[in-house]
């Protein structure tokens, strides 16, 4: 029996009226509940999910009608890499957590939906491939196009005539879900014609002008809204984006123009094998050949250049420039090569920690990546003979945020935990209280 067939609420246990209610905030979504140490899925949902992470469908009491209800469950520990494999099939997973200790309250621990993770808003590791964006995209009927990479807080939108260069711009950025703006029939059928992995969804187009103005800074939503079907696509990305709760955390937003690159229709991609084979593995394709990079943002980089070949003779020669001299200097390429080795996903883990999901490890690589980031810069700018010119000008004006640097290095450990209930976060002297706390308990012992 489905959800939607049960009785009252009210006839309902405690648990399951809790359940109940959020699977009633989140109708279209997998409701993972948080029960001690597992995340349990009831009805419909456990059905589907058993179906696709190939997991036990049991049975937890019953209705008010004597009918048993579906439960499926993951533990608690493993739950990314469950959530990775709802999402790698279209799924949208509601997590329902427990808002207080078990053994501190009495009755029935508060629940609550704390977020909701679709394919394309999502911000787990486990889901995402470090070397490739994962871009939610809107459309809307008269080629306003927007593309929001929650992971990185980046948002871009242009305009683009209907026809194969439309659709040529949707392959290149191969997202992971796209929103179609409700009642353009043509567009969804396109969309799923040329992009069969990603999960569609109809969507209204309602408070456009406000999504803009609450999400953006006064400039961002201008310029967006310069041009009125890029602005109508922002405005989709990011009302889907507010009501999913996961909007606070874009802090870039452009318009951009695709006649200033070359754009590489369908056939182009697939026969080319730029990023995938024609079998669809990385593997052997000339992203494979040419990936030598040695950061994740590198990666990613180099990917979508080589989906958008530069058409500017001048910019093609800027970036010549900005190669140049690694490719004359072979001691200065490996010393960089080494440094940059030596980065995490700065990029990812800023965005992590600005939304409070950030673990004490992930803050650890934030504070080695800016160590290695400022030696880096250092190299470069003071290497004697190096003529900064505007392809190396960028790196004068990098913020390598020194006092965030200096408060990591002062408050962590050399190796921080992965998980913060195991503790040993902070260095000895960061904090008074806690190293009294610490003499205290050893001198017990």
């Amino acid at each position: 029996m489905g959800v939607r067939g049960t009785a009252r609420k009210k006839d309902h246990t405690p648990v399951m009226r809790q359940f109940l209610r959020a699977k009633g905030q989140h109708p279209d979504a997998i409701i993972f509940f948080r029960l001690g140490d597992f995340y349990e899925m009831f009805y419909e949902d456990a059905v589907r999910a058993a179906d696709i992470l190939d997991i036990a469908l049991t049975s937890r009491g019953t209705d008010p009608d004597g009918s048993k209800i579906p439960m499926a469950g993951v533990p608690h520990h493993a739950g990314a890499g469950y959530l990775a494999a709802l999402l790698r099939h279209g799924e949208k997973v509601a997590i329902c957590e427990q808002m207080g200790d078990p053994s501190s309250v009495r009755g029935v621990v508060p629940r609550e939906v704390v977020r909701v993770v679709t394919p394309g808003l999502c911000l787990e590791p486990d889901a995402l491939d470090a070397r490739s964006e994962n871009f939610l995209v809107a459309a809307t009927r008269d080629g306003g196009v927007a593309a929001l990479e929650l992971s990185t807080g980046t948002l871009r939108a242009c305009v683009i005539e209907m026809g194969p260069q439309w659709v040529g711009e949707l392959v290149r950025l191969d997202p992971a879900e796209v929103l179609i703006e409700s009642g353009a029939k043509e567009l969804e059928a396109l969309c799923k014609q040329s992009l069969p992995n990603a999960a569609l969804r109809t969507v209204e187009l309602t408070n456009g002008a406000e999504d803009l103005r609450e999400t953006l800074t006064a400039e961002q939503a201008a310029e967006l809204s310069s041009q009125e079907p890029a602005g109508r696509a922002a405005a989709l990305v990011l009302g889907y984006a507010r009501a999913h709760q996961a909007a606070s955390q874009i802090h870039q937003a452009t318009l951009y123009t695709a006649g200033d690159r070359l754009v590489l229709d369908d056939a182009a991609v697939r026969n080319l094998e730029l990023v995938r084979t024609l079998d669809g593995e990385r593997r052997g394709s000339l992203l494979d050949l040419l990936d030598e990079t040695k950061t994740p943002m590198g990666a990613r980089g180099l990917r979508s250049r080589l989906l958008e070949p530069l058409t500017d003779i001048e910019r093609i020669r800027r970036r010549h420039d900005a190669v140049e001299l690694f490719f004359i200097d072979a001691r200065c390429r490996d010393r960089c090569r080494a440094r940059l080795g030596e980065i995490g996903d700065v990029e990812r883990l800023a965005v992590r920690t600005a939304v409070g999901l950030a673990t004490p490890r992930d803050l650890g690589v934030i504070r080695n990546s800016l160590v290695s980031a400022a030696a880096l810069h250092q190299q470069l700018t003071e290497r004697p003979g190096t003529d900064l010119d505007d392809a190396m000008a960028s790196l004068q004006r990098a913020d390598l945020c020194p006092d965030v640097l200096a408060m990591l290095q002062a408050a962590l450990v050399d190796e921080p935990p992965s998980i913060d209930r195991q503790g040993g976060i902070f260095a000895d002297g960061h904090l008074d209280e806690l190293d009294a706390l610490r003499k205290l308990s050893t001198t017990a012992k």
